[in-house]
């Protein structure tokens, strides 16, 4: 997939505690051309960081004249949560919660997300976290499993009946151990609609060398639609 990439750089200690790794604006948009597609009415993004996500959306919908959905948003640093407030002519709504174990009754058309790169043993409130999910599930998730893995699992239990999800995360769990048991759930959901793998040479994420992926969900899929690799 050809898309400009923005050249390595490096992380902060206080980024890197937190899994914050930024996505670069051209990845951004085309994700918001995905999940925006079909006009949705609400769309979420539970880690929202520096807010482009935000700003994707918000551009696509003024390029194609249609309506703004209605923007939610999690953020569990205060200080960018605070930073993100402070934007002029803010389109989310913005929570400064912890996405995964939060109470989120709403379902929603469109999600997009970086989620934080936390490997199992530095996620705070660990045993929580896993529980919670164990029970969203109704099953054991591997403790092994990095945060990011808990944000899909998250993500894919919030789509609506005709929800959309792209969510941009390292492409390791294709190949762990905690991935089996997240691609059984997807698949058995058939929730997976596409998977967009980046060159091993590319550096996606600033400062951070590891391979990505975009992982492409759709609620409304029939079950012999195909699984779309790029």
């Amino acid at each position: 997939m050809a898309l400009p990439l923005r050249k390595p750089g490096s992380l902060d200690a206080a980024r890197r505690t937190l899994g914050q790794v930024f996505t670069p604006r051209p990845i951004a948009d085309w994700m918001a051309a995905y999940v925006c597609a079909h006009r949705p009415a609400h769309l979420l993004d539970p880690a929202v960081g520096d807010g482009v996500f935000i700003d994707a959306v918000a551009d696509f919908c003024r390029r194609g004249k249609q309506s703004f959905p209605r923007m939610d948003a999690f953020e569990i640093d205060a200080p960018t949560w605070r930073r993100f407030l402070a934007r002029p002519n803010g389109a989310a709504q913005c929570r400064c919660e912890d996405f995964v174990l939060a109470d989120i009754p709403r379902r929603y058309d469109a999600i997009i997300a970086n989620p934080p790169y936390v490997r199992h043993h530095s996620i705070e409130k660990s045993s929580r976290v896993f529980e919670a999910m164990d029970r969203l599930l109704g099953e054991k998730i591997p403790r092994t499993m990095n945060l990011y893995g808990l944000f899909l699992l998250r993500i894919a239990s919030l789509l609506s009946r005709r929800g959309m999800a792209a969510v941009i995360t390292p492409a390791e769990w294709l190949n762990a151990d905690f991935g089996v048991s997240l691609k059984r759930h997807l698949l058995s959901e058939n929730l997976l609609d596409g998977l967009v793998h980046f060159d091993h040479a590319a550096s996606v994420f600033d400062g951070v060398l590891t391979t990505a992926s975009i992982v492409l969900l759709r609620r409304d899929r029939l079950p012999d639609d195909p699984v779309h690799f790029n």
